[in-house]
């Protein structure tokens, strides 16, 4: 599979192994030590607030040469239906957990709608000025010109 061995020269890997990135379970830690195993450690960051995001970067670049990023591409259109039915959703939620909330003496729920298409352009910026090793998407084909960012950012 000349493929996979171009791979593992491209990024110096001993292993054709790929740490599966799983936003919210995986961490650090576990995709150093798949590096320092001699394969690929990764870390799912869609969920990831970007200065955090930037912080893990940070830590995987001192720690290894090698790792990758994998974060969600929203769709490209958010039907409005949907960011109705989500603040609706959202205002219900927040209905019913205030009582909780005042009853334990705690602030009202923080409810903030997230603008994923804004929250994945930071992602992306951060991963290209960091030039990130690997960068990795899911729930669809990324458009040409991130593309074209990623591969002039090397």
């Amino acid at each position: 599979y000349p493929q996979v061995q171009d791979f593992l020269e491209r990024f110096h890997l001993a292993l054709p192994v790929i740490q599966a990135p799983m936003a919210g379970a995986d961490n650090n830690a576990l995709a150093i030590k798949v590096a320092a195993l001699g394969g690929m450690g990764s870390r799912g960051m869609g969920y990831t607030k970007p200065d955090l995001m930037k912080e893990a970067i940070l830590q995987l670049k001192k720690e290894t040469p090698v790792f990758q990023i994998n974060l969600f591409l929203p769709p490209i259109l958010l039907p409005n239906y949907l960011t109705d039915e989500l603040n609706e959703k959202i205002q219900h939620l927040y209905h019913y957990l205030t009582p909780y909330y005042q009853k334990l003496g705690l602030d009202n729920p923080p409810f903030v709608f997230v603008d994923i298409h804004e929250l994945f352009k930071q992602q992306l910026q951060i991963a290209i000025d960091l030039k990130v090793p690997c960068l990795s998407f899911v729930f669809r084909l990324p458009e040409k010109e991130i593309i074209a960012s990623c591969d002039q950012s090397g």
